[in-house]
């Protein structure tokens, strides 16, 4: 196994998990993580792309000055913009000097309807360093492809990655819920004891 994918409902805790177990080793880590913006009153209103370096921050207050938002609830209608999230992402995806994992978190998503972004994703995936991350569900996938006024291939190609990770490179995709979630820890543990050598 190269890579570790964590898959199920959302909100149950699947990057909180990953950022508190890669959390001593971020200076280790290249890639990308996916922040939660919170209005004044704690409600959701949007998310943004940071650097790894900066993935233990899973939540942010809102300022709209905030670099990297590729998604925005304005109070009356849902701005999705995937081609901010790819920009965004290429730029983290492309030094990897002296890194020993790369993480990627979340991905599956509208982002798939950028070429520029599933070629460079691929390209990860297909190099000689693992990852970690959260791979979508299919179902929240064709939520948001299908609200979204944008390419509805990011269905297909979300198919096509969910295949390729297993067939081509060589991925775990696990379960995750809160149920289970002493399961997924234990897989997420025994992946980065083997990678840092503990």
């Amino acid at each position: 196994m190269r890579h570790l994918f964590l898959e199920g409902p959302v909100q149950e805790g699947k990057s909180t998990l990953i950022r508190r177990l890669i959390a001593p080793f971020l200076n280790q880590i290249g890639g990308f993580g996916s922040q939660r913006l919170l209005d004044g009153t704690g409600a959701t209103v949007g998310f943004r792309i940071t650097p790894a370096a900066e993935a233990v921050n899973l939540t942010r207050e809102y300022d709209r000055g905030l670099s990297n938002i590729f998604l925005h609830f304005d109070g009356s209608r849902v701005v999705k913009t995937p081609e901010v999230f790819a920009e965004a992402t290429l730029r983290y995806l492309t030094d990897f000097n002296g890194k020993k994992l790369i993480l990627l978190d979340e991905i599956g998503g509208m982002e798939l309807s950028v070429p520029a972004f599933r070629e460079t994703l691929y390209q990860v995936l297909a190099g000689g360093i693992p990852c970690i991350g959260v791979l979508k569900l299919e179902e929240k996938n064709r939520h948001m492809c299908e609200q979204a006024v944008i390419d509805k291939s990011c269905l297909t190609w979300h198919q096509r990655l969910k295949t390729d990770m297993t067939e081509r490179f060589d991925a775990e995709l696990v379960p995750f819920s809160r149920s289970i979630k002493a399961e997924a820890e234990r897989s997420v543990r025994t992946f980065l004891n083997q990678i840092f050598d503990q």
